[in-house]
């Protein structure tokens, strides 16, 4: 047992070497959506350079299998949560050392922290009114047990988040709209109506596994681009430079990454017999 933080390569190092696993679930992360629109580098410096260091320790100490716990907010990229989220998908899939490395999407874990349903039964049990976004707010479901054995096939149906309200309050004996009110309080920074579990650029296959899909997805990052992206995210991070920072994130999170700029070049020309140097 230990108390780290995975930003602190480190201290990460050094408990990797005296544990030697050999199988890492990496779900150390800044899940929640708003929260990390206000906080992009606290979002940048968990959730990229944590996995990064993560992943770089696990290798290290000779571990054999990393299975990331990513997110379907991954795929649109719309988030700054999404986008980290999302190059943490893109390390994965394009790590190259001895460890076999995977990358697994979740949906919404029931009852998990920051999960709706504890809010609503806590809303239901004040005599309301139970609070939702949007009337036609939808997001895939898991539960715990679910998530924990890889099930994603119980994500091919989203679930309405009115419906999940209005169940909760029928359960306890209720009437929707008439014992206990629902408000619509309008989307929150960062959050979609709808969420996806394949990009426009990704398809799927079946697996040995017939309640689990693999996920095709392009790799869209050299290693060389993947290191220079990272640095430069740390650095902006760093720095407190936010806006640079986020836009920088989206943009790594796209179809088209940034690549490091190019060292400039010594140009070199001969006038009147010498060699001349143009700076």
């Amino acid at each position: 047992e230990a108390l780290i933080s995975i930003t602190e390569r480190e201290q990460l190092l050094e408990l990797f070497a005296e544990e030697r696993p050999e199988l890492v679930f990496h779900a150390a992360a800044y899940k929640h959506v708003p929260m990390m629109e206000m906080h992009p580098a606290q979002a940048v410096m968990t959730n990229v350079i944590g996995t990064y260091n993560t992943l770089r320790c696990a290798e290290a100490a000779g571990v054999k299998s990393f299975v990331l716990i990513s997110t379907d907010k991954a795929v649109a990229r719309h988030s700054v949560m999404g986008c980290t989220k999302r190059l943490c998908e893109q390390m994965i899939l394009g790590w190259r050392g001895e460890m076999t490395c995977w990358a697994v999407r979740f949906g919404n874990v029931v009852g998990s922290r920051g999960s709706v349903v504890p809010l609503f039964e806590r809303q239901i049990e004040l005599g309301g009114p139970v609070t939702i976004t949007h009337p036609e707010m939808t997001r895939y479901m898991m539960t715990i047990r679910e998530a924990v054995s890889l099930v994603i096939k119980t994500l091919t149906v989203a679930k309405e988040i009115v419906s999940l309200a209005e169940a909760l309050v029928r359960a306890r004996g209720l009437r929707p709209g008439a014992d206990i009110e629902i408000v619509y309080t309008g989307l929150r920074p960062g959050e979609r109506l709808h969420e996806e579990l394949l990009g426009p650029d990704e398809g799927s296959r079946p697996t040995d596994h017939p309640a689990i899909m693999e996920v095709v997805s392009p790799k869209s990052f050299s290693p060389e681009d993947l290191e220079w992206t990272i640095r430069r995210l740390e650095e902006l991070a760093r720095e407190g430079r936010a806006d640079e920072l986020v836009r920088t994130l989206k943009v790594a999170a796209s179809d088209h990454p940034p690549h490091p700029p190019e060292e400039p070049r010594l140009e070199r020309r001969r006038e009147r017999g010498k060699v001349a140097d143009d700076s």
